[in-house]
């Protein structure tokens, strides 16, 4: 470990803004990124995807982004067992998600499902997405890059 990685502390804040990054140069449209404890008061895309989510009652995802007609929710945390009723209720709300954001101008074709783990990702939690059609597992081994594993079935 080199004494620039013992002084980034891999908390969630860096894991939103780093896996962003990231998918972003990867060719993935950043749509929605929470800010967390910060202030909320946006316009855009932000706005649009914060009033989707409220509107409907439904778990705000951390990173929304969009690529060739995939919107990818992504939720951040130390543990996957903490996100599954969101991960399930983005699944359920599928296709009321799909069409608030076709009517808002997104030509969005399917939702895919990503998981970032707040530092190194357990045997475990990889285990938790096997068998899961089309999920992002991301984490953080080291302060950059990400570690991306897309679990299909």
């Amino acid at each position: 470990m080199n004494s620039l990685e013992r002084k980034i502390r891999v908390d969630q804040s860096h894991c939103n803004y780093h896996l962003s990054l990231h998918l972003g140069e990867n060719g993935w449209q950043i749509l929605f990124r929470d800010p967390g404890r910060v202030s909320r008061g946006f316009s855009g895309s932000q706005e649009v995807l914060l009033g989707l989510f409220e509107r409907n009652g439904l778990p705000i995802p951390d990173v929304v982004c969009l690529k060739e007609g995939d919107l990818l929710l992504i939720e951040v945390d130390k543990s996957i067992r903490n996100n599954i009723a969101s991960m399930v209720s983005y699944h359920e709300s599928e296709a009321l998600i799909l069409h608030e954001l076709s009517l808002a101008g997104y030509e969005c074709n399917q939702l895919v499902i990503g998981f970032c783990k707040v530092g190194i990702a357990t045997a475990s939690e990889r285990a938790a997405v096997l068998g899961v059609d089309g999920v992002l597992l991301a984490d953080f081994p080291h302060p950059f890059p990400p570690r991306l594993e897309w679990f299909e079935s």
